[in-house]
């Protein structure tokens, strides 16, 4: 859905600070519908404020482009990690409360269902602590009818059934998560939805060979119970059992080991990379031109759906003042704004 840059943001006093950019892919900016979902998703994304999910600061566009700028975590994903073989029990308990907790936090306060929990959108710190990435494919309940998105062996019976979706199918992707990180294998092995369907036929996802704790198997095993009715309601149901388990039966120092496991992975990953393996290289400053993310919001969201095209291209009508602005006025809009921010934070002390 997206390309990932990693950005510095640059201010006065030499202040700088690493961010996470993420550029919508050409294909889908040029689609006047995913751009609306886009932009009214953008909006839920920067109210958030929990301790497991990465923020998202910045909503920007330029020529039809459109990127959200959010916090750069160090750390590696869940997936880089179980490269180098699963987790222990408790390390697994330990990161299925805090994911659980982050959906509780966005199925609770803003109905939204994200969709795509997975390895990858999974990101561990050095101090073993999680925080889940990318609402970037989820849409709010009400709005979740017929749509088919996430990916192939972590979606829910009823997502490849382009049902109606609620907090019960991100239950059922990270209990497959949770199924993955504690026995190295996937739940559901499918590089398509096709082969999603047929992985999903199978009886048990525990096998004999299986060490996992008994009392842990079963509340994963819950978690992907193909009918919505037999899986725990809530995010946060399986967040409590999780929570139940681990006080009762894992060791301390849990956290530590699990930010160990990280450190060890992000390591390798920059070994590899420093070994020839290259990253994007981040757009100049002349090609990205930020805005303030309430401005542009509020524009992009008072813009009416039929006129959706204009977004696409490139400009922003704003209502009640008649024709786009050009770019180059957006790009004045987007200095002035941030002139006053920093106008302001040098007022408070900030």
């Amino acid at each position: 859905m997206s390309r990932v840059f990693l950005a510095r943001l640059r201010g006065l006093g030499g202040f700088e600070k690493r961010l996470v950019v993420k550029q919508v892919l050409p294909e889908l900016a040029s689609d006047p519908r995913f751009v609306s979902m886009f932009v009214t998703e953008a909006k839920t994304l920067v109210q958030m404020s929990h301790p497991h999910i990465a923020p998202v600061y910045e909503l920007g566009v330029v020529e039809g482009v459109y990127f959200l700028a959010m916090e750069y975590v160090e750390g590696a994903t869940l997936s880089e990690i179980l490269e180098h073989g699963s987790l222990a029990p408790g390390q697994v308990a330990h990161l299925g409360v805090e994911i659980a907790d982050a959906l509780h936090y966005a199925h609770t306060r803003f109905d939204i269902v994200h969709r795509d929990v997975t390895p990858r959108n999974v990101i561990v710190d050095s101090a073993g602590h999680s925080r889940l990435l990318d609402f970037g494919i989820a849409a709010p309940v009400e709005d979740a009818e017929g749509e088919l998105f996430g990916t192939p062996g972590y979606l829910s019976p009823e997502q490849l059934a382009a049902g109606a979706l609620d907090a019960r199918a991100d239950v059922f992707s990270l209990g497959a998560v949770l199924y993955e990180a504690i026995s190295g294998r996937r739940a559901f092995p499918a590089m398509t939805v096709e082969q999603a369907r047929v992985a999903l036929e199978k009886d048990a996802i525990f096998q004999d060979a299986d060490d996992a704790p008994p009392e842990l198997r079963a509340i994963v095993s819950k978690a992907v119970e193909r009918d919505p009715e037999a899986r725990y309601t809530t995010a946060r149901e399986l967040g409590r059992a999780l929570r139940g388990w681990l006080a009762s039966h894992a060791p301390e120092g849990v956290a530590p080991e699990l930010g160990l496991r990280a450190e060890r992975a992000e390591a390798m990953r920059e070994a590899r990379l420093s070994n020839g393996d290259s990253l994007p290289s981040m757009p100049s400053a002349a090609q990205v031109k930020t805005l303030a993310t309430s401005r542009l919001l509020d524009d992009l969201l008072e813009t009416p759906a039929e006129d959706a095209e204009e977004m696409v291209s490139g400009t922003v009508r704003i209502a009640g003042r008649g024709e786009a602005p050009s770019t180059a006025k957006l790009d004045r809009r987007a200095e002035s704004a941030e002139s006053s921010r920093l106008g302001a934070g040098a007022g408070t002390g900030t």
